[in-house]
């Protein structure tokens, strides 16, 4: 699944958690974290966390 920039983010993030088994962040071109759901939005990545938190304060 994509997390898109436009409407609906909030969403797509609540069901990427929920249905995948691999998640990827990718920065630059290059995969930056790679794991199950939990790892990956757990992470204490700071670029992951800030481009996360672009949706919450959109929505």
């Amino acid at each position: 699944m994509e997390i898109e920039l436009s409407g609906g983010q909030k969403q797509r993030v609540s069901i990427t958690r929920k249905v995948s088994n691999r998640v990827l962040f990718v920065e630059n071109g290059l995969i930056a974290l790679e794991g199950n759901a939990q790892e990956v939005f757990d992470s204490d990545n700071q670029r992951l966390k800030d481009f996360l938190g672009k949706f919450e304060e959109e929505l």
